[in-house]
């Protein structure tokens, strides 16, 4: 499917389902907008320079946040 045209498919499918259905999209377009134009990517450089703020690597957060629920799992079963 050309990209341009599943762009203006997906506009018609949201248009049609915010305003008449009010269901959610087939074809949501900020989905083909990104397909579109590419890909959204950012870079925290100027928020460890300016703002001195440091980040885990995604392995350790995920199983930090892990851990966290398990605790909050294990806690609401003791009660």
């Amino acid at each position: 499917m050309n990209v341009i045209f599943g762009y203006w498919l997906a506009w018609l499918l949201t248009w049609i389902s915010t305003w008449i259905t009010k269901m959610e999209p087939v074809l949501p377009l900020d989905i083909m907008r990104t397909a579109a134009w590419g890909s959204i990517e950012y870079d925290c450089s100027k928020s460890i320079t300016e703002l001195g703020i440091s980040y885990l690597p995604i392995e350790e957060a995920v199983a930090e946040a892990v851990e966290d629920i398990q605790g909050q799992v294990k806690g609401a079963s003791a009660r």
